[in-house]
């Protein structure tokens, strides 16, 4: 009831909505919901107040790959731990599960993904680089070689090479780069 009161007069999208509904429990602010047949919500942020829209993003909504396996779709992921995101990648990672990036944005932890073997890009989709800090504070220079390196190990080489040069020197906002960029650089484009 909360959610739904949290919405009332806003834009909101019937896969939201549906997504709210049949979530059975929230941890660290993330709803996740059980399966429905052959397509599943597996993970959708649950807007707070300051969020102006209720927008999820992160769903996975296609039908099974040739495993059997429901591809992840990662749609306007704003970010978020890096450490967390690390361990996230090792899981899908490990199962060879695939992913695909597409919605407006793709920032910060989010572009961690492009390490997956089984990732793909939509060429519109905008993703934004920085360098580490902690909730908008400097690191110290020990931290912030580690935590550089733990991103740019999630990145193709050539945007390895590029991030650790460039990339990870921008503290205030992002360097923004299109799909399309990514796909000339060999990143697989979503279908």
């Amino acid at each position: 009831m909360r959610f739904l009161k949290s919405i009332r007069g806003k834009a909101v999208t019937w896969t939201a909505v549906i997504c709210a509904v049949l979530a059975t429990s929230t941890v660290n602010g993330s709803a996740f919901a059980t399966p429905l047949g052959a397509q599943s919500v597996e993970r959708m942020r649950v807007p707070s107040p300051r969020d102006g829209a209720v927008m999820p993003t992160r769903i996975a909504l296609k039908t099974p790959d040739r495993r059997g396996r429901t591809v992840l779709v990662v749609r306007n992921d704003r970010g978020g731990s890096v450490g967390t995101r690390a361990r996230e990648i090792a899981h899908l990672r490990a199962a060879d599960r695939a992913v695909e990036l597409r919605g407006r944005v793709c920032l910060s932890s989010c572009t961690m993904y492009l390490s997956l073997r089984r990732v793909c890009v939509s060429p519109s989709t905008t993703f934004g680089f920085h360098g580490p800090s902690y909730y908008g504070r400097p690191l110290s220079a020990h931290d912030f070689e580690h935590w550089s390196h733990v991103i740019a190990d999630h990145y193709p080489a050539a945007l390895k090479d590029w991030y650790l040069t460039t990339g990870r020197y921008r503290s205030r906002g992002y360097f923004r780069m299109k799909g399309s960029d990514l796909i000339r650089m060999g990143v697989a484009q979503c279908r």
